[in-house]
């Protein structure tokens, strides 16, 4: 992994988008060719506050995937691969 954020890099946590927002930063990356892969709504939450594509991971945590617009739905990790 290139960049790794933890809950003392940044004042608010997500959902708020300023995770994110730093990683993007580190990495000189801009949201608008980033795609962030999460497997709860607060994922994608955070990308939507960060200004990120989102794609919902169905495999994972074993909460109830409540996702309302993700550009995508992954069923496995092989999906993505088959992205990259």
């Amino acid at each position: 992994m290139t960049v790794v954020v933890t809950s003392d890099d940044t004042e608010f946590p997500k959902p708020a988008g300023q995770p994110l927002e730093y990683a993007l930063a580190k990495c000189d990356c801009q949201p608008e060719e980033t795609l962030y892969i999460g497997d709860a709504d607060t994922d994608e939450t955070a990308a939507f506050n960060a200004g990120v594509e989102f794609a919902g991971a169905l495999w994972g945590s074993g909460e109830t995937k409540n996702f309302k617009q993700p550009s995508l739905l992954l069923a496995s990790p092989l999906d993505v691969k088959r992205l990259v």
